[in-house]
């Protein structure tokens, strides 16, 4: 499941999720919009608060969004 497909699914609002990981909650916004990478070490920490319903492979395109040109 893709991150944003589950904070949208829960209800779950940018800025108390961007504290729950531990990132400001800007950094949030640019991942959520694809503009900005998300880095590796919160990427089990997303997994483990989600239950495991964000897979590490659900959060790849996260990290590394393809560049737009």
């Amino acid at each position: 499941m893709r991150l944003r497909d589950y904070l949208k699914e829960h209800g779950i609002k940018t800025v108390p999720f961007a504290k729950l990981i531990g990132i400001h909650p800007t950094l949030m916004r640019g991942v959520r919009s694809g503009t900005r990478r998300l880095p590796l070490k919160y990427w089990r920490k997303i997994v483990k608060i989600t239950e495991n319903k964000v897979k590490l492979e659900d959060l790849y395109d996260v990290a590394y969004p393809k560049t737009k040109r």
